[in-house]
């Protein structure tokens, strides 16, 4: 009996080291970008193959704020309150709103660039401090 309560631990066991992580990323955007878009879809592929076997990549609808301040945080704040784990944003009305946020409860990885006289940017802070 013994034998086989420690078979069925180790079997356990390696089924749990096997399994994969499961990473969500959800896309903010200024533009609605159609969903089969050469970039975007080389940007998710890159983004698999760079991360390969140690997670289990899923990618969220692609949320445009059509250049709305106010859909735009409406935007980050549905992919806050949804099981998004990862935040990639495009575009200067996001950086705009990104920037002003005091904290960041997810991961972000933001791209593009806005000039320095549009927004604030805290320079002593060079990460979004999440581990």
């Amino acid at each position: 009996m013994k034998v086989y309560l420690y078979l069925l631990i180790i079997f356990l066991s390696v089924l749990t080291l096997n399994a994969q992580k499961k990473v969500s990323i959800g896309i903010l955007s200024d533009a609605q970008l159609k969903s089969k878009s050469e970039l975007l879809i080389e940007l998710q592929n890159e983004i698999i193959a760079v991360v390969g076997q140690d997670a289990e990549i899923t990618f969220g609808e692609l949320l445009a704020n059509n250049n709305n301040s106010t859909t735009a945080k409406k935007n980050y704040e549905t992919l806050l309150a949804n099981d998004t784990d990862i935040i990639i944003a495009f575009g200067i009305v996001n950086i705009k709103l990104l920037l002003n946020q005091k904290l960041y409860p997810k991961p972000l990885i933001i791209f593009g660039n806005v000039n320095s006289d549009l927004v604030a940017f805290p320079r002593s802070k060079k990460t979004s401090e999440i581990d």
